[in-house]
């Protein structure tokens, strides 16, 4: 996702990449894109794609631009309806973006407790020059 900062006044709006030139004004809709690309992308199961969906916001209320990676969750285990190799199937796709210059973790409070616990795990997938910005975010 890419937050674009726009002129002051301009009423705020996204893009979708495999929507070309169709913008959305109304953010329930976006929501619903998400999901319905999601399912066209997994077939509508608990898989997981490495096909990013790409999605641009334009809004006047954006500080700076940035682009933000919204990864599938560590997992130890898979559930009903996936793999066994989901575990390293997500591993493998955190570490193609953590191992890249300027890679940022933001996790939530509860993903937090759980990688606490599994630290070495966690430690696996830094970036080998130990130059990972991690950031915390606590709710």
């Amino acid at each position: 996702m890419q937050l674009q900062k726009t002129k002051d006044g301009l009423e705020e709006y996204a893009e979708f990449a495999h929507l070309p030139r169709r913008q959305f004004t109304d953010f329930a809709l976006v929501h619903k894109e998400i999901e319905d690309e999601t399912d066209r992308l997994t077939g509508e199961t608990k898989q997981i794609s490495a096909i990013p969906i790409h999605l641009s916001i334009y809004s006047p209320n954006v500080v700076i631009n940035l682009t933000l990676i919204d990864l599938p969750g560590l997992t130890r285990v898979a559930v009903e309806g996936q793999p066994e190799s989901i575990v390293q199937e997500i591993e493998n796709m955190v570490r193609t973006y953590v191992q890249k210059l300027y890679a940022a973790l933001v996790m939530e409070y509860e993903t937090m407790r759980r990688v606490h616990k599994t630290s070495a795990k966690s430690a696996a997938i830094s970036k080998p020059s130990g130059r990972l910005l991690h950031l915390s975010i606590y709710f």
